[in-house]
């Protein structure tokens, strides 16, 4: 039949689905994507024989795929076996094992470069403890209420949806100077149990103006329900990151030799006995006992609890 090429001399890359030539009038169309690494010297008008080769592909190895289709080429070939990793907004890439660890050098690469190692923190009782404002056991004076920061969530974490929730959060001691400090040190990441509204509703009231985290925030929102039972890592730089530390109150979240990257958070509780909206603190038998003496209420937490002053003091050695 007669060639009639769709593609430019130029072309060095083909994606799933593209319509390279026409023969006779009907459409040829590629059932893979790749490289191009060469293609048929039959000249625009000429005949071609069934079966002759018109474009020669290295097929595309789907390093990374989006929402199931590989970014490279557009195909859909199936996530197994992949790394995931969240990207701004709480995008999720699944990487192949090959691009996972190119991305994991990169990232080691640009905080050597930057003289940085990258913080992971926990929110609840590690940087604050919310509760909702309408729980029985919780009566705040006026005056303590001042202290708070109070905001509104929907049913399903969405600050917007219609029906309103009122909830009150109390941040830790010291925490305005750690974040300060600790944002010249490291790159700083939240990994929270909570929504996604959640945290970048409590995100934007610590780091206002984006500095200290810039969306880099992994969240319950972005996972199913096995990942956001064990955090990883690998869901943040592309691997266990030994230029990474993590904080957090509840060791059992970080298996395997992530876990070695842990500085263990005594868990900030605020205000006792009232039902945590998210997760409650660590409940291991050390976890517990670190707890311990965090057993009081409001003033008398505040007088006491030092532990971001204590790993500030740990990180900058």
């Amino acid at each position: 039949g007669t060639l009639r090429w769709c593609i430019k001399d130029s072309c060095t890359n083909i994606r799933y689905g593209d319509k390279i030539a026409t023969i006779d009038g009907k459409s040829v169309v590629v059932d893979t994507g790749g490289t191009v690494l060469g293609r048929s010297k039959v000249a625009e008008g000429d005949t071609v024989e069934i079966g002759e080769m018109l474009v020669q592909l290295e097929a595309c190895r789907h390093p990374a795929l989006y929402a199931g289709m590989c970014v490279a080429c557009g195909a859909k070939p199936g996530g197994h076996n992949r790394t995931a990793l969240t990207i701004s907004a709480g995008h999720t890439l699944q990487l192949s094992k090959e691009e996972a660890s190119s991305s994991a050098s990169v990232r080691r690469s640009g905080l050597h470069d930057s003289r940085k190692i990258a913080l992971v923190l926990d929110l609840d009782h590690t940087l604050v403890h919310c509760i909702a404002s309408k729980d029985p056991s919780v009566n705040t004076s006026s005056e303590e209420l001042a202290s708070l920061f109070q905001f509104t969530l929907g049913n399903e974490g969405n600050p917007t949806s219609g029906n309103q929730h009122l909830h009150i959060a109390k941040f830790r001691p010291h925490l305005k100077a750690f974040l300060e400090k600790m944002h010249q040190m490291c790159e700083l990441y939240i990994y929270t149990a909570g929504t996604r509204d959640y945290a970048k509703v409590i995100a934007k009231e610590m780091d206002g103006t984006g500095q200290y985290f810039a969306e880099r925030i992994v969240s319950r929102s972005d996972l199913n329900d096995i990942e956001y039972k064990n955090k990883s890592l690998a869901r943040i730089l592309g691997s266990s990151a030994p230029m990474a530390l993590i904080m957090d109150d509840n060791e059992d979240v970080w298996r395997g030799e992530q876990s070695e990257n842990l500085l263990l958070v005594k868990p900030f509780v605020y205000f006792v006995g009232a039902r945590d909206i998210n997760n409650a603190p660590g409940t291991t038998e050390t976890s517990q006992k670190r707890r311990a003496d965090f057993s009081t209420l409001g003033d008398e937490v505040e007088k006491n609890d030092d532990q971001l002053l204590v790993l500030q003091t740990v990180i900058e050695k």
